[in-house]
């Protein structure tokens, strides 16, 4: 025991600073390892904010690439394997769609070559066919970043895309229908208007025949308004809860469609022939209902004399698509 203790005051001196010292690694170890603590809860926090806002950054050296992200983050920011998300920029660009891809390709090879930022948009075509659309920045790095001379930002952008390709469709579709529908009153008021003139004429005259001529014709101009707002009404509906299950009929178009018309047919008020009777609204019904539903509504047909064929596609709901058989 007498082996352990200090053989002088200088020993004991020197004991204590050396204990010093291991307190001293023992408090800096701790605020290192809770300095460490409180990075890796924010570098978490980041990269939650990254994956809400579709945001995946990288760095680039030549062609090669790496991902600020770990590899299961970016196999789910892509929608891939972590052994398929591309490693090179030459990977990369095999996922670009193959309409985009000369153009990024272009962009990419200004980059590198005049050492330059630059901003693109894309479309990504992933190996089950689905379709992502990306706003890329990337930016050149002074020349103390030796390590990756470029880096930059992907976002996907496909939601806010594809909702505004739904606007600008919708926005068509309702001039259109603004259009459209101001033409089909129109028509039967102007008939209604002249033979309102005629009949005030005719009883002026006390042209009796002719006054009932006047508004027989009157009668069918105010049914024919009113048939329009009916159908123009139960279009306004489709996609409501309350909408009964009932037939549409196709027997007024479906004797035989020149292709010229198979796809105005589907249009509001439109008629192959304009002897037909009816408003034209039906086929605009059923081709909206099908769409509501995800599907697709067409018309087949060789032309005249060969009938008319039309059809359907509806997607398979979850519990159909995994059923055997």
């Amino acid at each position: 025991m007498s082996d352990l203790m200090p053989s002088s005051p200088e020993s004991c001196a020197e004991l204590e600073q050396l204990w010093a010292k291991v307190k001293e690694l023992e408090a800096q170890c701790a605020a290192t390892q809770a300095a460490n603590d409180r990075y890796h809860a924010l570098l978490s926090r980041v990269q939650r904010v990254h994956r809400s806002a579709g945001l995946l950054f990288w760095d680039c050296d030549g062609d090669n690439l790496s991902w600020r992200a770990s590899d299961s983050t970016s196999a789910e920011w892509f929608g891939l394997s972590p052994d398929g998300v591309p490693s090179t920029e030459r990977d990369l660009l095999s996922l670009v769609h193959p309409a985009d891809r000369e153009r990024v390709e272009r962009v990419y090879a200004c980059n590198h070559d005049a050492n330059t930022d630059f901003e693109v948009a894309y479309r990504l075509q992933l190996p089950d066919g689905s379709v992502r659309f990306i706003h890329e920045f990337g930016v050149a790095n002074d020349e103390v970043s030796v390590d990756y001379p470029h880096s930059g930002s992907m976002q996907n952008v496909t939601e806010s895309t594809l909702a505004g390709l739904e606007r600008e469709r919708l926005n068509r579709e309702l001039e259109q229908f603004t259009y459209t529908v101001s033409h089909e009153l129109k028509t039967p008021l102007i008939t209604v208007r002249v033979f309102l003139a005629l009949l005030e004429q005719d009883l002026a005259d006390k042209d009796v025949s002719r006054i009932q001529e006047d508004m027989d014709k009157i009668r069918v101009a105010t049914t024919d308004m009113k048939r329009v707002v009916e159908d123009l009404l139960h279009l306004s509906q489709i996609g409501g809860s309350d909408n009964p299950v009932s037939d549409i009929p196709f027997n007024d178009v479906i004797d035989d469609i020149e292709e010229r018309h198979q796809e105005r047919i589907f249009d509001l008020f439109q008629k192959p022939d304009a002897d037909r009777a009816g408003t034209s609204v039906g086929l605009a019904l059923s081709k909206k209902n099908v769409e509501m539903h995800g599907g697709r509504l067409w018309v087949e047909s060789e032309g005249k004399g060969c009938g008319s064929r039309f059809c359907f596609s509806l997607p398979a709901s979850e519990q159909t698509a995994g059923a055997p058989g």
